[in-house]
């Protein structure tokens, strides 16, 4: 299975990445800093529909969905990582959540491939950081460095 996930060591090796027939969906870590904001901003990013639940469940099941994306594949970069659910009181465990279930998602799009049926593709992008890596480490979410 290929790896959903890329930890950005070498900006310049990322920035020669040509994504073709991809949607690209932004997050700003540091506008996302509650899970008020995360939700909000992933609703833009990815341009959910209106019934959008704002939680993980409802972000697991539109994101398996993407109907709405004509493109065959799928890029999230996250920009200031170390800064995303910062001030995140509430819920404390939400960004290793929130990263679980991207990984479920990755996983779920690669096991419906079929014959009959192509499923999207959906890569993540992360800065390299002591923070980043060891979050999918501790959650046993594979990775590659690039």
């Amino acid at each position: 299975m290929n790896t959903s996930f890329h930890l950005i060591k070498n900006k310049q090796k990322f920035q020669d990445i040509r994504f073709k027939n991809t949607f690209i969906a932004r997050l700003e870590g540091s506008h996302c800093t509650t899970s008020n904001d995360l939700y909000k901003e992933l609703k833009k990013a990815f341009e959910l529909p209106d019934y959008f639940g704002k939680n993980l469940d409802a972000l697991y099941d539109c994101l398996m969905d993407l109907e709405w994306i004509p493109k065959d594949h799928v890029v999230l970069i996250i920009d200031h990582f170390d800064l995303l659910l910062s001030q995140e009181l509430n819920d404390p465990e939400l960004l290793e959540d929130f990263l679980i279930t991207l990984d479920d998602v990755c996983k779920s799009w690669a096991l419906l491939e079929s014959d009959e049926f192509t499923p999207k593709t959906m890569k993540i992008y992360i800065p390299v950081s002591e923070k980043s890596q060891e979050l999918l480490e501790n959650n046993d979410i594979e990775f590659e460095i690039i």
